[in-house]
């Protein structure tokens, strides 16, 4: 028999005993390799599970009966016809699938083909089926003359830059305010290519400083003819034709601008305003 004291001490000691659960066995080094094992293999699974929703995904969006183009909206278009654009593209409504469908390969294929694209951007609406084109269009700025083999002159639209936009064959009805540049040298370009010949360049260079730097000079000017480099001509209203050199086209048209301004020169009086030498102006008699 205990006693009351024996028992409680019995109790107490009882209480006080350490558990016998045993939570790991394995020493620490090992415990740490086994949860970077767990965590790796979460990690594992993980980009697993993520690769399987992203494949879905892509097979539901690429699907046929998803995402089907239903409308082609054409933007900006104003010497090219909404056709002309929509012909490139080659496009199906109905048929292609948006997602399938690369902005970038239609903005390349509308400039390599349209030279009367300079720019484009193309954006998609998944989920209403459209595709919308803006088109940026090149400005016909010049009206080049050339003389062909059967001593016939044939006109082109040219934008400052060169790109030849398209064949005039009655430039009587044209209303955009253009620079009339003729060259008798060479033969006629084709369209959807670049002028790059030096004539043609010169006359161009003339063009682009008249509408950039000297505008006011463009009131009298009927003609620019760029045969010659060293003797480019400009066929002026009420006045004596101007001389430029190539090498010194603003400065020259800036002193030929200061002359046509000055209203104590007699421009009747002279046969030629010869502005191709730094700092002086020759106004032959």
């Amino acid at each position: 028999m205990l006693d009351e004291n024996s028992w409680r001490k019995y109790r107490t000691t009882d209480r006080k005993k350490p558990s016998t659960r045993v939570y790991s066995q394995t020493p620490p080094q090992e415990l740490g390799i086994s949860r970077r094992r767990y965590r790796n293999r979460y990690f594992i699974v993980l980009a697993l599970s993520i690769a399987v929703l992203l494949f879905s995904l892509h097979r539901v969006m690429t699907h046929r009966d998803w995402y089907l183009l239903q409308h082609i909206r054409i933007t900006g278009t104003h010497y090219l016809s909404p056709d002309d654009v929509l012909a490139v593209l080659d496009l199906n409504v109905g048929l292609d699938n948006l997602h399938d469908i690369s902005e970038e390969a239609l903005v390349r294929k509308l400039k390599r083909s349209l030279i009367y694209v300079s720019d484009a951007e193309v954006s998609k609406s998944l989920m209403e089926g459209v595709l919308t084109v803006r088109v940026t269009e090149r400005t016909p700025s010049t009206l080049m003359i050339y003389r062909d083999k059967s001593n016939q002159d044939r006109f082109f639209l040219t934008d400052l830059e060169g790109a030849v936009l398209q064949e005039v064959f009655d430039p009587e009805l044209l209303t955009e305010s253009l620079l009339v540049i003729e060259i008798a040298s060479e033969t006629p370009p084709e369209v959807g290519t670049y002028l790059t010949s030096e004539a043609s360049v010169h006359g161009l260079e003339v063009a682009r400083m008249i509408r950039e730097r000297v505008p006011d000079l463009e009131v009298r000017l009927t003609r620019i003819h760029p045969d010659d480099s060293n003797k480019i001509q400009l066929e002026l209203k009420d006045s004596a034709p101007g001389w430029l050199a190539a090498e010194r086209i603003e400065d020259g048209l800036r002193n030929l601008n200061t002359v046509l301004g000055n209203p104590s020169i007699d421009l009747g009086s002279v046969a030629y305003i010869d502005a191709r030498f730094h700092g002086m102006i020759y106004c032959g008699g």
